[in-house]
């Protein structure tokens, strides 16, 4: 694994997960990779190459599998969007941690995101908050309500009612698919072997390693769901003016 030290000018790589299937898009994704599916004038991946322009990365990996050819004929390197892309593929599906063992130019601190998200997310300003020295990663997260469809039902021991809720909601914070890391990272991950970032997150605790987990106050859509990707359609003028697409 090679290292990138002691430039004068801190090299902003990010590596941007494109490899999965997409299921949950279907019948959407069977043709397109979800990376290209359209929002607006522009595809979910396109929309986040901009952003990371705009936050002054100077590299983007794509991690890429399903429908590679795709993805790399439309991004290139990144000529035309003024940033320089490369890529890795995946030969077989890794799960998100894992592919990133293949990348052996990676520098000392790095970010990693999932390919699929659409935020207003400052990339920038959390790459030069994360701290490798007194921090493991950093982790974005975003608070979100869910609420029960269904009442909800309290038993006690004897599995008579205890408690009754009417349709209850749970606020819960949540991953926003966004990590900031450094090359400590490698030590908790396996060869060849796939290894997901919830992996990761335990390996990591039981190491006892800090994890920063700002809260992000804003914007944040799954577009891997049917549900966040018809919602950014439909509310797209509204949404891309906090995007930062310059």
């Amino acid at each position: 694994m090679s290292n990138i030290k002691g430039n004068q000018h801190m090299e902003k790589v990010a590596v941007i997960l494109c490899g999965g299937l997409g299921t949950r898009l279907r019948p959407y994704t069977i043709t397109i990779p979800k990376p290209l599916m359209p929002i607006g004038d522009y595809s979910i991946l396109e929309i986040i190459v901009k952003q990371l322009k705009e936050a002054q990365f100077d590299r983007l990996i794509l991690a890429v599998n399903y429908r590679s050819d795709l993805i790399k004929a439309f991004f290139q390197d990144g000529a035309r969007f003024g940033i320089k892309i490369e890529y890795s593929e995946e030969s077989e599906p890794l799960g998100t941690i894992a592919p990133l063992k293949n990348i052996s130019s990676l520098p000392e601190k790095f970010m990693v995101m999932n390919g699929d998200i659409l935020t207003n997310l400052n990339y920038g300003d959390y790459f030069s908050a994360y701290n490798p020295k007194s921090e493991f990663a950093l982790v974005p997260t975003y608070k979100k309500v869910y609420k029960s469809e269904f009442g909800v039902l309290t038993l006690n021991n004897h599995g008579n009612l205890a408690d009754f809720s009417e349709k209850p909601s749970q606020e819960l914070f949540i991953s926003m698919g966004v990590y900031y890391f450094s090359q400590k990272l490698f030590e908790y991950v396996p060869d060849n072997t796939p290894f997901g970032f919830d992996q990761l997150m335990l390996k990591a605790l039981e190491g006892n390693e800090r994890i920063k987990c700002p809260e992000h106050i804003g914007d944040w859509l799954d577009i891997g769901n049917h549900q966040d990707y018809e919602y950014a359609q439909d509310n797209w003028n509204n949404i891309s003016r906090r995007l930062f697409l310059g």
